[in-house]
């Protein structure tokens, strides 16, 4: 003989933190008529897998170039119509083969147009959208016309010396840069940076004196 007896089970769901933590390098070349940026970014997921990465990228950046691992596609999009706080950006989507976790690797190469106003220079660097934790770091490689006469604005950033700058910079170019800056903002803002013409000067290598005399 037998009885049967229901079993009971107890089930607890603890909610799974979901968190994306982007550590950035960004480098600004300034040319005559342009900005070149290479922006390199290490993400960090934890949490829910995501099979989509989306960048902040403003609203004049031509991308070249985009990778990142396991990447599947990328494209770019508006901000949406009413999306008053965004409307001088765009997205630049990453598509991933798979929903990944863990960390990954994202590579932009991109340029803007230089402003007509060559007294200031904007900067906007691409950022990784609904991060948790954010490190950013901004290499700036002036023009030989151009130097720095001091921060306009950009509360996010804080500038630092040129010479402590990531040694992962010197993968992309090996010279010191002009400036650098650095931020721990989410997604950190523009910074503008007040430009002077660079003051010439002319070096003698050598000294040539030649005598005249008079002759009978």
């Amino acid at each position: 003989r037998y009885t049967r007896h229901p079993a009971a089970v107890t089930v607890k769901v603890t909610p799974t933190a979901d968190e994306l933590t982007v550590e950035s390098m960004y480098a600004a070349r300034l040319e005559e008529q342009r900005q070149l940026w290479s922006s390199r970014m290490t993400l960090r997921i934890t949490g829910a897998p995501r099979s989509r990465i989306d960048i902040a990228v403003p609203k004049g950046f031509l991308a070249l170039d985009v990778t990142a691992t396991g990447l599947k596609d990328w494209y770019l999009s508006d901000a949406v119509d009413g999306d008053g706080a965004n409307a001088e950006l765009r997205t630049l989507s990453i598509q991933l083969q798979d929903a990944a976790i863990g960390q990954m690797q994202v590579a932009i190469q991109g340029q803007m147009n230089r402003d007509a106003d060559r007294s200031q220079l904007k900067l906007q660097p691409p950022t990784v959208m609904n991060a948790t934790k954010a490190n950013s770091e901004l290499a700036v490689w002036l023009d030989a016309a151009s130097e720095s006469s001091g921060l306009e604005n950009g509360s996010d950033w804080t500038a630092k010396s040129a010479a402590s700058v990531n040694s992962g910079f010197r993968e992309i170019t090996p010279s010191t840069p002009s400036l650098a800056f650095q931020s721990q903002a989410m997604q950190p803002g523009p910074l503008s940076v007040k430009l002077r013409p660079a003051i010439s000067t002319l070096i003698g290598e050598s000294v040539t004196v030649t005598n005249v005399t008079e002759t009978a």
